[in-house]
């Protein structure tokens, strides 16, 4: 008992803390605080936390310093909760018929049975569904008179808790009058980019058949579109679902590219390089949440990677958590898709340094060296989001690892081709339509992916196994991304 407890303190309370050291700890610390479901004490924990804060002053024990960023969080976490719901006056009038102005916040979400987007109004935020063949646009001025609903949560989904993280508590669904006021409000940065967003996806459309044309501007420009239910179902069965929606994967390959032709300029010119294809990814495919989560915890690894910093990323992975979290931190604690992304983006980082050294022993050819960078970094993944995908869904598709593997090498192709469909898309019908042939051979190759391996369905994970999972697997992300032995031996010797 006595060496488990020297080993604990030995690599999470050293008596010589970096600098480093010491900031990862303090974000760790405020994003378990978040977590903490604390209510209405805020302002209790909040003493608490200051309390902490000057012992640790006082005593320089960095214990006291985590532990009053702890419940400092836990206060400010649920704070937020109350504060960005006190002046919303359509909760209070749920069942009642109200008639609003507002404006479109947020890209519409065009769905096979509906169109959707949050509403600004004076009253407060709230989701507006209406039928099909409505056409909304970012920063439209609506009018509209309607029955305020407050959403049911289903076994699996609690659909209040999602509304919220999106600063909305209620529903107006197909609303008895309708009418759009004006267009062009909103922010002009997020209008631009969606004028610019609406003319590449038209190009890829009238350019690619479906379901691939709705795959290229999912995978390209995070345009959320309904897929047939059978192809839904593929993706979902093989563990490939991610690959429909820009995620961190998809920003790190992005970022990937870039640092390969930039590479023979230096260091330099791959962190700027980097940083601006970033800033322009983000700002084409718009500002919105996921893509800002997707952005941040792909670019971390893609950036950290192209420099070949990987005992870095531990810092910028949690900093990046960190802001969020201030900024909106229902989002750390709601969003399942945040939970996936940072698990995966910290397994990433953790486990493919060690899952390749392993690898490593069974050949030195370049093919095995390549092959098993792919097979580490999907495996690495896999295994990092397991505890999220049994408490979450309940399933794990047992096929995805391998899937992975045969489907990551198409994406940066049909990134690749998609690009270029969209940017060539308006020329002649006859040419676009040949330009788009590349893009159409890589997305068939992940639609053939998806399928083949789809038809092993995903496997019931039980409660044990999640519970055991999160211990096992949670309690290595906290030692990697803290311990000073760990980053020794395996990311350190990784950089070299």
């Amino acid at each position: 008992m006595r060496g488990w407890y020297i080993f604990f303190v030995k690599n999470f309370f050293p008596s010589d803390f970096r600098p480093s050291e010491i900031v990862r700890g303090g974000l760790i610390f405020f994003l378990c605080g978040i977590f903490l479901p604390i209510g209405y004490l805020f302002p209790l924990f909040a003493l608490i936390g200051f309390v902490f804060l000057l012992l640790s002053s006082i005593s320089q024990k960095k214990m006291f310093l985590f532990f009053g960023i702890l419940f400092l969080a836990a206060s400010w976490s649920s704070w937020r909760s109350e504060f960005d719901f006190r002046n919303d006056q359509l909760f209070p009038q749920k069942g009642q018929n109200v008639s609003l102005k507002g404006i479109v916040r947020t890209p519409p979400d065009v769905r096979e049975d509906s169109v959707r987007a949050f509403i600004a109004s004076e009253k407060g935020s709230f989701l507006l569904i209406m039928p099909h063949k409505t056409i909304l646009q970012y920063g439209d001025r609506i009018s509209l008179t309607g029955k305020i609903t407050v959403p049911r949560s289903f076994a699996d989904f609690d659909y209040l808790r999602y509304l919220r993280r999106w600063g909305a508590q209620t529903i107006i669904k197909n609303p008895e009058s309708f009418e759009i006021l004006s267009s062009g409000g909103g922010n002009g940065v997020v209008r631009v980019a969606q004028i610019i967003r609406t003319f590449l996806e038209n190009n890829v459309r009238r350019s690619l058949p479906e379901p691939h044309a709705t795959i290229a501007v999912g995978v390209l420009l995070g345009v959320k579109s309904s897929l047939p239910e059978w192809t839904q179902n593929d993706f979902k069965n093989s563990g490939l679902q991610h690959l429909l929606v820009v995620s961190g994967s998809n920003v790190a390959i992005v970022l990937s590219l870039v640092a390969l032709l930039l590479a023979r300029f230096g260091r330099r010119a791959v962190f700027l390089g980097s940083l601006g294809s970033l800033c322009f990814f983000v700002l084409l495919v718009g500002m919105d949440a996921p893509v800002l989560r997707a952005a941040v915890m792909g670019g971390v690894v893609g950036i950290a990677a192209a420099l070949g910093r990987f005992s870095d990323a531990r810092t910028l992975i949690l900093l990046s958590a960190g802001i969020i979290g201030i900024i909106q931190p229902t989002i750390v604690r709601d969003d399942v898709g945040f939970h996936l992304s940072f698990l995966a983006t910290v397994g990433i980082v953790l486990g493919t340094p060690i899952l390749l050294h392993y690898f490593s022993l069974f050949s030195s050819k370049k093919w095995w060296a390549i092959l098993s960078l792919i097979l580490a970094v999907s495996l690495a993944a896999q295994i990092a989001v397991l505890p999220v995908l049994g408490k979450s869904f309940g399933v794990f598709p047992i096929s995805g690892v391998v899937a992975n593997i045969f489907a990551e090498p198409l994406v940066p192709l049909a990134m690749g081709s998609g690009a270029v469909t969209a940017g060539l898309g308006w020329l002649p019908i006859f040419i676009s339509r040949i330009v788009a042939v590349p893009a159409f051979i890589a997305i068939e190759g992940l639609l053939f992916v998806a399928y083949f391996f789809g038809q092993i369905p995903p496997v019931p994970i039980p409660l044990w196994v999640t519970n055991v999972s999160f211990i096992s697997i949670g309690g290595f992300m906290v030692w990697g991304l803290l311990s000073r032995s760990f980053a020794e031996r395996w990311l350190v010797r990784h950089e070299k």
